[in-house]
């Protein structure tokens, strides 16, 4: 990937940040990350309008004082997800567990499965599942979307291979993602508006539209999914946590399948999000006219 001098510019520039903050104690640089998140919310309130208006459609018996309220702390919240983010390519398993708890019952069932689909949503802090599963060694493929910048996507991948996992695109092919199922487990975040591409679900009593590959990867191959969700508590500690997802009536027509699954996917968020509200990124426009 050739980048242009610009974007080669930004790399170099990401690394040296992402350095400085994790030379700095995590405290220290957390309460940075809670002021850059307050002051964005205050003067630069990037996607305000459409975090307030899924707010609305969430929440519609929350007073305006309330949901302006958790929108700010969503602010606050992805400042310091961020500062976590940049930290990531110095993460040691001893750090990680100074920060990270992974449920004993979730440990117990990665290590039984030993291959599984693991679906998680825009919640806590999704990018924590890399050095969870790549410190511990469970063998871990994430799908991410690809940055425009392509300097920013240079560093985007190296942050998090740098924990001992591996990074594919959307854009590339569904083989290669099945190749990494089957050698351990293959990570998605399956909750932005996916339109006509993907299957349409109620989310908060109003339908919408979220990728199918996770159902697809599971009727194809019979795979566990587990859903699991990386939740910051109030001693600024991460706590993950996973369950298998299974099918209650069995179903042999593929789309009633692969419609049922993608449902229990959307209900689960749902569920995590009505409990932490303020750590769900509101900026996507989840809900749109047309599904």
């Amino acid at each position: 990937m050739r980048l242009s001098y610009s974007e080669y510019l930004t790399y170099i520039f990401l690394r040296i940040i992402s350095r400085i903050i994790a030379f700095f104690p995590r405290k220290i640089m957390l309460l940075i990350g809670k002021t850059f998140g307050w002051f964005v919310w205050k003067f630069i309130p990037i996607r305000k309008k459409v975090a307030l208006k899924n707010l609305s459609i969430a929440f519609p018996d929350k007073s305006d004082t309330e949901k302006n309220k958790i929108l700010k702390n969503t602010y606050i919240h992805f400042g310091m997800v961020l500062i976590d983010f940049l930290r990531l390519p110095f993460l040691t398993l001893q750090k990680l567990e100074n920060i990270l708890t992974i449920e004993e019952d979730s440990i117990k069932l990665l290590k039984s499965t030993k291959n599984g689909i693991i679906v998680s949503g825009h919640i806590g802090n999704w990018e924590m599942f890399s050095p969870a599963f790549g410190l511990n060694n469970f063998p871990f493929l994430v799908v991410a979307q690809s940055q425009k910048n392509k300097g920013a996507n240079k560093f985007f991948t190296w942050a998090r291979e740098s924990v001992g996992i591996r990074i594919i695109y959307k854009k590339d092919s569904t083989k290669k993602m099945l190749l990494g199922l089957k050698k351990g487990f293959l990570g998605l975040v399956s909750d932005q508006f996916a339109g006509k591409s993907g299957v349409v679900v109620n989310f908060f009593n109003r339908p919408t539209s979220i990728p199918k590959g996770a159902a697809i990867f599971y009727d194809k191959t019979g795979i566990p999914i587990l859903s699991g969700f990386c939740i910051l508590s109030g001693d600024l500690k991460y706590h993950l946590s996973l369950r298998e997802m299974k099918q209650s009536v069995s179903m042999k027509n593929t789309d009633d399948l692969i419609s049922n699954v993608s449902q229990q996917i959307s209900t689960d968020l749902e569920k995590i999000v009505t409990e932490y509200p303020e750590q769900y990124f509101w900026f996507h426009r989840k809900w749109r006219r047309k599904v």
